[in-house]
C-alpha cells in the first residue's frame, strides 16, 4: 500500500487496495522511493507525519504490513531505501533482512524497533543493516538524515563495488597476472591472468612472494620490490620457470603505492617474445650464410669473365683466333651463369617479401627437360629420356626452366659422371627427374640440401656444397603446387620435381580407355644422347 505526504497538512486518508491501506496526499513526483514493513498502521501513520514534516525531500511512501508482501516488495528492487521493523508477524526484521541479503537485495534498510537494545543494534549492522532506529522519541529531522546518509552510504558502496567489478574485469581480460602486494611480501589480490601449462601459481589468503613463485623467484621478486619501495619508482626485474615441454620467461613489473605502503605488480609472458626475436636473429644468420653461399658461387664464373676479358684486352695479338673464340665463348657461359644466379637471388628476396609474379600455363615437361639437358652442350654428356607430348603440368615455364637449369647443373658441377633427365607419370602427378651417378649423401644431411643454412654435405673426405639453387627450385615448385625430393637408389642420385597432371592442350580427355595416363612409373623413350659440359665428379 502507498502512503504520501500533503503539502496542506491533515490526517491519514485511508482507502483500501490488494496491498491494504494506501495514502496519496500530493500528486507530485517523489524524491525518494520509501518502503515501510511494519505490522503496526498506527506506527506507520506516525512515521508517515515525520516524513510529512521534513522540508528538504519529497517521499513517495510505501506500506507493507506482513513479512510475504515486505520480502516481495524488497525483492523486486523498486525502493530507494527501507524501514523495516524488527518485530513482525512471522519473524524478526533481522530474519528478514538476511533473507533478502542472500536473495541479491541491494535496497539500504535501516531497522527500526520500539525500545533500546545494544546488542539488537550490533546485531543489526552486522547482519547488513544500513542503520538502526528507535521508534520512540524519534525526530522529523533524525529520520531525514537517518534515512539520506543510508541512501548515500548505498549509493557509494555500489559505486565502489562497480569499480571494483570493473577492475577485476580488466585485470581478467587481460593475458598477464596482477597482484597486489604489501611492502612484508604478502600477496594481498591476485588476478588468474597467467594460466595453462606456463605458469598455473598457488595463491591462497596467507600467500607470499615465495610461497606462491618459489624460493629463488621471490628472492629476486622480493628485491625488486624492496627498491621499487624504497625509491617510489617502477622497477622491473625477470625470472624463468621450467613448462611441460619449453622454459618460460617472464617479465615482473611492481609500481609502488607508497601511501598504502603496497606495490601493484604485472606479471608478463614475454615467452613468444623471445622466441620472435630468436626467430629474426636466425634470419638474419641465415641471410647472411645466404649471402656467402651466393658470393662463394659467383666466384667462379666471375673469375672467369674478369680473366679472360683481362688476357684478351692486354695479350689479344698473342692468340690464335680458335683460342680467342674459345676464350669469348667461356666469357660467354661465365656471364650466363652470372645472370642465372642473380636471377636465384632476386627470386629468394621477392619469396621472402611475397613479391614473387607467376604466370602459370599448360606446358610439356618432356620439351623444357630436353632443352635444360641440351643446355649444357660441350665435352661431357647429359642424356634425355624423354617422350614429348605425354607429360604436362600448369606452370610458370620459366620458373620450370629456372628450376631444371638448377637441377642439372648441380648433377654436372657435383654429381659422377653420368646424368640423365628423365619424365614420366605416376599416379596423376607429372614429374621430372634428373639423375646422377655420384657418391650419395648421408641420410644424416638430406634434410639440409634444401636449406638455405652453409652446412656442408660431407661425404667421405670431399666437402660437398648442394648449392644455392637447390633452395632456390624447391621454394619455386612449392609456390606452383609442386614439390622437390631426394632420394639415393641403387647407385643414382635422384632430384625428382613433381607437379599434378593435366590434360593436354589438343584434347578434351586422355583418351578412350587410357585413365589417367595409367600407373606406369616412368614414360620413356630414347630421345637421343644429348651432349653436355661436366665439372668433377664428387
Amino acid at each position: 500500500m502507498k502512503l504520501g505526504s500533503n503539502d496542506a497538512g491533515g490526517d491519514a486518508s485511508l482507502g483500501t487496495s490488494s496491498h491494504g491501506v494506501t495514502v496519496r496526499e500530493t500528486e507530485e513526483v517523489a524524491d525518494v522511493r520509501l518502503l515501510l514493513i511494519d505490522d503496526d498502521e498506527d506506527d506507520c501513520i506516525i512515521i508517515r507525519d515525520l516524513l510529512h514534516a521534513t522540508r528538504h525531500v519529497h517521499y513517495d511512501f510505501s506500506w507493507e504490513s506482513t513479512w510475504d508482501r515486505g520480502r516481495e516488495a524488497l525483492l523486486r528492487g523498486e525502493h530507494d531505501v527501507c524501514l523495516l521493523d524488527y518485530q513482525l508477524d512471522e519473524g524478526t526484521g533481522i530474519d528478514l533482512l538476511q533473507d533478502v541479503t542472500q536473495e541479491g537485495c541491494t535496497t539500504p534498510i535501516v531497522i527500526l524497533t520500539g525500545y533500546g537494545d545494544e546488542a539488537l543494534d550490533i546485531a543489526a549492522i552486522r547482519a547488513g543493516a544500513a542503520d538502526y532506529l528507535m521508534k520512540e522519541g524519534l525526530a522529523s529531522e533524525e529520520l531525514e538524515r537517518t534515512l539520506r546518509h543510508a541512501i548515500e552510504r548505498a549509493a557509494s558502496w555500489r559505486s565502489t563495488r562497480q569499480a571494483v567489478a570493473n577492475q577485476r574485469a580488466m585485470m581478467t581480460g587481460i593475458p598477464d597476472t596482477v597482484f597486489r602486494v604489501s611492502r612484508d611480501r604478502r600477496i594481498l589480490d591476485f588476478s588468474a591472468g597467467i594460466v595453462g601449462e606456463s605458469a598455473e601459481w598457488s595463491v591462497d589468503g596467507d600467500s607470499t612472494l615465495a610461497s606462491t613463485f618459489g624460493a629463488g623467484v621471490g628472492d629476486v621478486l622480493a628485491q625488486c620490490l624492496e627498491r621499487a619501495m624504497a625509491s617510489g619508482e617502477t622497477h622491473s626485474c625477470e625470472f624463468t620457470r621450467e613448462g611441460t615441454i619449453n622454459l618460460h620467461f617472464f617479465e615482473a613489473r611492481f609500481i609502488p603505492v607508497e601511501e598504502a605502503n603496497e606495490a601493484v605488480v604485472i606479471v608478463r609472458d614475454f615467452t613468444d617474445e623471445r622466441a620472435g626475436e630468436r626467430r629474426l636473429e636466425d634470419l638474419a644468420q641465415a641471410k647472411d650464410r645466404f649471402l656467402s653461399r651466393i658470393s662463394h658461387d659467383l666466384r667462379t664464373p666471375l673469375t672467369t669473365v674478369l680473366g679472360y676479358t683481362d688476357l684478351l684486352d692486354t695479350e689479344w695479338a698473342q692468340f690464335t683466333s680458335a683460342e680467342r673464340r674459345e676464350m669469348i665463348t667461356a666469357i660467354g657461359r661465365g656471364a650466363a651463369t652470372l645472370g642465372h644466379l642473380f636471377e636465384d637471388a632476386l627470386v629468394m628476396a621477392r619469396h621472402e617479401i611475397h613479391s614473387l609474379v607467376l604466370a602459370p600455363t599448360r606446358v610439356d615437361l618432356a620439351q623444357h627437360a630436353a632443352k635444360a639437358a641440351a643446355a649444357f652442350g660441350g665435352d661431357g654428356e647429359v642424356e634425355a629420356d624423354v617422350t614429348a607430348g605425354v607429360v604436362f603440368a600448369e606452370v610458370d615455364p620459366l620458373r620450370l626452366d629456372q628450376i631444371l637449369r638448377n637441377l642439372v647443373s648441380n648433377a654436372v658441377i657435383h654429381g659422377g659422371p653420368h646424368a640423365t633427365v628423365v619424365t614420366g607419370v605416376t599416379a596423376g602427378s607429372s614429374w621430372i627427374e634428373v639423375r646422377d651417378d655420384g657418391t650419395a649423401i648421408p641420410e644424416e644431411e638430406r634434410s639440409y640440401i634444401f636449406s638455405a643454412s652453409d652446412r656442408s654435405l660431407t661425404i667421405l673426405n670431399n666437402s660437398v656444397s648442394a648449392g644455392v639453387g637447390l633452395t632456390v627450385s624447391l621454394r619455386l615448385a612449392t609456390l606452383m603446387d609442386g614439390d622437390l625430393t631426394y632420394r639415393y637408389d641403387r647407385g643414382w642420385n635422384k632430384f625428382r620435381l613433381q607437379f599434378p597432371s593435366v590434360l593436354s592442350p589438343s584434347s578434351e580427355s586422355w583418351g578412350e580407355g587410357s585413365g589417367l595416363l595409367g600407373d606406369h612409373a616412368e614414360t620413356a623413350s630414347s630421345a637421343g644422347r644429348v651432349r653436355g659440359a661436366r665439372g668433377e665428379a664428387r
